[in-house]
């Protein structure tokens, strides 16, 4: 019997890249505004200079975070009624430093890691079942395909109508097993 795929993006769901690049900005941008204002109301006007893209192909970025015990537990007890494959818009250059981070951080399936420009394909021709997303526009564009679970974060405040939002992935176990 063929196991159902669960789909999870990797930063903001699984690994705290949001912490780990507000840092930096604090450490090496001047930025003076806290995490919540940030993530709520100045990032999406803040890259006009491209200094986002270039600091999103920083390696300790994607590597300096550790996964939260608790969901590492809920991503093991999935996986035995679910297969898991994480798919992500990283850079290209991150690649290896991602599978470095799964493999580390012993999550289950940790080899079934996509990069990938176009999530909304992928997700499609992997035939995910069921997709954890945090954000907005991508958990719009993926309920067209998949059921999405939209994990509550301070940049998504404004896009929750209409999807199973949940406020950690332990909430998944009580939903799917």
């Amino acid at each position: 019997m063929t196991k159902e795929l669960i789909g999870f993006d990797l930063d903001g769901v699984l690994y705290p890249f949001h912490e780990a690049f507000y840092r930096e900005l604090v450490a090496h941008c001047g930025l003076k505004e806290s995490y919540w204002d940030f993530w709520t109301k100045s990032y999406l006007g803040w890259d006009k200079d491209g200094r986002f893209t270039n600091l999103t192909r920083l390696p300790h970025l994607f590597t300096s975070g550790v996964i939260m015990p608790s969901n590492l537990r809920t991503l093991w007890k999935l996986s035995k009624m679910y297969d898991i494959i994480y798919i992500t818009r990283r850079m290209p250059e991150i690649n290896y430093w991602t599978g470095y981070w799964l493999k580390k951080n012993d999550v289950p399936f940790y080899e079934n890691y996509l990069q990938t420009n176009d999530k909304l394909a992928t997700v499609g021709e992997q035939k995910c079942a069921y997709y954890v997303e945090d954000r907005g526009v991508e958990a719009t564009a993926l309920s067209k395909i998949t059921d999405v679970f939209l994990l509550k974060q301070p940049w998504n405040l404004n896009d929750r109508n209409g999807y199973t939002c949940i406020d950690n992935l332990q909430e998944l176990e009580g939903i799917l097993l």
